[in-house]
């Protein structure tokens, strides 16, 4: 029973030895494998399951092993492509503002000379002849108070003053005649020259003169006029109405228009530049 165990671990180690020869290329001296005990050691081992647990040897009984194949390089990690870095805004970064266009110079623009208007010529007197004039209203009484007269530089003025205190004034029409074609009517049908070529007949309605002589205060002469004549009383047939003439040397553009407080009828009679 020995013998058949030291065959056995002798067939064992020579089929190991015939083994690594193999591996090795013919070369007794190199072993490419698992290192193994000498022969010596292998025949002192009991076979059996241990011997397989073995059959790698200790640092001190090895024999020097060149190694046969060369040694796999130890593959390195791939080196990653770097990616372009994406940049990150910054949250700090003020949005730029556009640049600030330089101002251009302002040119001033010549304007044209304003071409100078010409005065409006005056309007012709006769342009006012049989046009009648109307101020105030109806549905009062009126006393009349006081008449004057005012030579001005432009205008020569005539004013009706009433003693009633009211916002409105008695109704009063004014139309200039041609003292020709329609004389004043003292004298019927002849013509009396003190009036001059024309004149403005003025009569106020339901207005009545009990505290003023007008006899004896009218007519009024304009000496100093070289437009107005005189100012006087024009007849009429109805005791409700209050009528007065304006003699003029010529026809001539006038104004009709009333004031309050106190209230009045003014006739502005316009004179020549």
């Amino acid at each position: 029973m020995p013998a058949r165990r030291h065959i056995l671990v002798i067939s064992i180690a020579a089929l190991v030895m015939l083994l690594s020869v193999s591996t090795c290329g013919g070369d007794p001296d190199t072993f490419q494998g698992t290192v193994v005990a000498p022969l010596a050691t292998l025949s002192a081992l009991t076979p059996g399951p241990e011997l397989y647990a073995t059959l790698t040897a200790k640092a001190g009984d090895t024999q020097s092993l060149v190694a046969a194949r060369p040694d796999t390089p130890t593959p390195r990690p791939a080196t990653p492509t770097p990616r372009p870095a994406t940049p990150v805004p910054r949250l700090d970064t003020a949005t730029p503002r556009p640049p600030t266009a330089t101002p251009r110079p302002i040119t001033p623009t010549a304007l044209p000379s304003p071409t100078p208007q010409e005065a409006a010529p005056p309007v012709a007197g006769d342009a006012y002849l049989e046009i009648p004039q109307q101020v105030g209203v109806l549905g009062e009484t009126w006393t009349l108070s006081d008449l004057r007269v005012g030579l001005h530089p432009q205008k020569v003025r005539v004013v009706w003053e009433v003693t009633e205190d009211r916002t409105t004034a008695p109704l009063t029409e004014a139309v200039e005649v041609d003292n020709t074609t329609s004389p004043f009517p003292w004298r019927g049908a002849l013509i009396d020259p003190s009036w001059g070529a024309a004149r403005i007949d003025v009569m106020m309605s339901d207005t009545y003169a009990y505290n003023i002589p007008l006899a004896d205060l009218l007519p009024i002469t304009m000496p100093g006029s070289s437009t107005v004549t005189k100012v006087g009383v024009h007849p009429t047939f109805d005791d409700a109405l209050l009528g007065f003439s304006i003699g003029l040397s010529e026809p001539a553009p006038y104004e009709v228009f009333t004031l309050t407080d106190p209230v009045r009828i003014v006739v502005d009679v316009i004179l020549k530049p």
